[in-house]
């Protein structure tokens, strides 16, 4: 890793160390984006080498929407605790701050999601800007690039007082979190994008969980700097491509492959990378460019 740090820009590659695809992928990631991130829970339960790429480490509380857990009030920390497919994780603020400045180059806050019957959108904002404000005062590397992390709420005003409140206390950038459970809301997308936009123009935007090309172009065109998803290997793993609508306003044609072999996967998660970043590889890394299939190919969709 070279002495600067770079900003975070454009699509996030999301990597999880735990599945043989996302290691041949980590390989040349480096290529096509300066940043990785990986999640808290999947990060502690691997061993994290240095490699060219700068990580990024976010909480992985999204667990928390999908899998259910418990939230302990701890006064000026926050914690919370999930069980999912790597068994019960306990993320609290001051181990997540630990392992980040250990481990990466830029982290996100540990936000609270709402969870109906559980934490309301006004408690889950309020814990969560208990962390990020911890976090601050906490942290101890000057070099590491710290975002504070909430949740989007309905109470705009609410969400963007908190954002203020991290921008004044010394926050890198604003993390907005709560966006997959509203990623068919729209019109919710665009209102919170726009309000934080407005209450903290000099600080940078990041949407958590965002991997859908047209849905990315739309938040870049309202000012979010950065999104991360892990959305181009799932589709690659599935045999497809992202595509993202044409400069005509038609679809772009996606090519479709069944059961497809793991230099297929690598290919196929390559060349969504590529559409994602809006980059291309290097001349040298031509054998990873599609065929696309014509209408007669028994791997059109």
């Amino acid at each position: 890793m070279g002495n600067s740090i770079p900003d975070i820009t454009g699509f996030i590659p999301v990597i999880t160390g735990r599945q043989g695809i996302d290691e041949m992928v980590r390989a040349y990631l480096h290529l096509l984006s300066p940043w990785a991130l990986i999640s808290y829970p999947h990060a502690i339960s691997v061993d994290i080498q240095p490699g060219p790429l700068d990580l990024l480490i976010d909480s992985g509380s999204y667990g928390f929407i999908k899998y259910g857990g418990h939230v302990t009030d701890n006064g000026d920390q926050i914690s919370l605790t999930t069980t999912g497919p790597l068994g019960e994780i306990r993320i609290t603020t001051c181990d997540l701050l630990n392992f980040q400045e250990q481990h990466a180059r830029g982290g996100f806050t540990l936000d609270i999601p709402p969870l109906e019957g559980v934490v309301s959108q006004e408690e889950a904002l309020h814990l969560s800007l208990t962390n990020g404000l911890w976090a601050l005062k906490n942290r101890r590397r000057r070099d590491f690039l710290l975002y504070g992390a909430l949740p989007a709420v309905e109470d705009t005003t609410a969400l963007c007082h908190c954002a203020t409140v991290l921008a004044a206390n010394g926050v890198d950038g604003i993390a907005i979190g709560n966006l997959v459970p509203k990623r068919r809301d729209q019109d919710f997308i665009i209102r919170t994008v726009n309000a934080l936009r407005e209450a903290v123009p000099t600080h940078p935007l990041h949407a958590f969980g965002v991997g859908q090309p047209d849905r990315i172009r739309i938040l870049f065109d309202l000012g979010v700097s950065s999104v991360d998803s892990s959305s181009y290997v799932r589709a690659a793993m599935d045999g497809k491509t992202l595509t993202m609508t044409s400069a005509g306003g038609g679809p772009c044609e996606p090519v479709k492959i069944d059961g497809p072999s793991p230099a297929e996967v690598l290919t196929l998660a390559l060349n969504n990378l590529c559409l994602l970043r809006q980059k291309t590889l290097p001349p040298r890394y031509t054998c990873f460019g599609l065929r696309r299939p014509d209408r007669s190919d028994s791997t059109s969709p």
